[in-house]
């Protein structure tokens, strides 16, 4: 997988997803990865995943491993869901648990 990571400002780091697809094969990877970011910076995550045009399960569960080994519920933000991502979000109703934002700026200012 291959990722982007740019640190905004003392609080912020933005963390882009520029693979195609969290699924088995890859949501191990990526949240080892994820993991690493959080503990070296801290802070607010901005996760931006509008790249990625299909998440499965184990995807799914790789965001909800994040968030429960790092408390990061406030702290994580997801940025720009496809329409299938979203819709997985929602039918398992991780959508009240994650924060989504169509944008990076929108994100941050919230």
């Amino acid at each position: 997988m291959a990722y982007s990571t740019t640190v905004l400002d003392s609080d912020s780091t933005l963390l882009v997803v520029k693979s195609h697809r969290i699924d088995a094969s890859t949501a191990g990877e990526f949240q080892d990865y994820v993991a690493s970011v959080i503990k070296r910076q801290g802070g607010v995550l901005i996760l931006d995943i509008s790249r990625v045009d299909f998440m499965d399960s184990t995807g799914l569960g790789a965001l909800v491993s994040l968030l429960k080994m790092f408390d990061v519920r406030d702290d994580m933000r997801v940025v720009g869901a496809q329409t299938l991502v979203k819709d997985l979000m929602r039918l398992t109703r991780m959508d009240r648990i994650f924060k989504n934002y169509e944008t990076v700026e929108s994100a941050l200012a919230s």
